[in-house]
């Protein structure tokens, strides 16, 4: 390499070295995307789950309740209709 064209060899490694660095920062972002984006749908899997389980929950205490306003209907009567609300 001469002193004359020193200069090309410089902006070839300066061109070369923002390469590397865009392309270390471009597969870094890429990556920590990539990572956040399976733990929110692992995150969404067990939510869904939960809700699932609340709901299955919410219809056993329903039709427990059901039968023990069944039984307290006929044990007081008629005059006892407001439970139906």
């Amino acid at each position: 390499m001469s002193f004359s064209n020193w200069h090309i060899h410089t902006s070839y490694l300066v061109i070369g070295i923002v390469l590397a660095i865009d392309a270390y920062v471009g597969v870094h972002s890429w990556q920590q995307e990539h990572d956040a984006r399976l733990l929110a749908e692992q995150k969404i899997a067990v939510d869904e789950q939960q809700v699932k389980q609340l709901q299955d929950s919410i219809t056993a205490n329903n039709q427990a309740m059901q039968g023990k306003f069944s039984a307290l209907r006929w044990a007081l009567g008629d005059e006892w209709d407001f439970l139906d609300t």
